[in-house]
């Protein structure tokens, strides 16, 4: 009697072992399945935003088009998308990066609200490669030279980005600047 009941026990125990196996590995197989979707629903989502940032980009690289062809420019359009017309060629020292910049501007959206310049907050002063200045306006210096008055246009990502400044630059903002190059040193 007590073989068979060591028998049973046994069978019993490979029973609940054999369950608490198939249990365990249907639980991770699930946790899985859980994490696949998961990482195929960022996937899909992050698809998607990349879908729409490049509809918004092209959105407004035909508004910049539309603006230059409205006032004729002949501007010159680098690989990042920015716009440069140098109406004004200077003869002085070019800008090249950690050297110290002077420039009288003119700051305005794309839309013409005028946003800031030299007469209310005073010429630019930065330091090429020290400064926080948009990405774009750092390329666009480094075009010029003293002298130069160039019309710049910077699209929103060359610029504030998606945020704006918080305070009077929105969200995906296009900028233009009309400078002049005072002083290099």
């Amino acid at each position: 009697m007590r073989n068979s009941f060591i028998t049973v026990s046994d069978s019993i125990l490979k029973l609940s072992l054999s369950l608490t196996i198939l249990l365990a590995f249907w639980s991770c197989n699930q946790d899985t399945k859980e994490k696949v979707m998961r990482v195929e629903n960022r996937k899909e989502q992050r698809e998607s935003a990349i879908k729409i940032n490049r509809q918004v980009l092209e959105i407004e690289d035909q508004q910049i088009n539309q603006y230059v062809a409205r006032y004729n420019w002949p501007v010159v359009r680098t690989g990042s998308g920015l716009r440069i017309y140098i109406y004004k060629k200077g003869s002085g020292k070019p800008i090249s990066n950690k050297v110290e910049v002077e420039a009288a501007y003119d700051l305005k959206l794309l839309d013409g609200t005028k946003i800031e310049n030299s007469n209310s907050e005073g010429n630019m002063q930065i330091t090429m490669d020290k400064t926080t200045i948009e990405t774009g306006l750092h390329e666009a210096f480094l075009m010029l030279r003293v002298g130069d008055k160039a019309k710049i246009i910077l699209p929103s990502h060359l610029a504030f980005g998606v945020t704006g400044n918080g305070r009077r630059i929105p969200p995906r903002a296009v900028l233009v600047y009309d400078i002049e190059i005072l002083k290099v040193n």
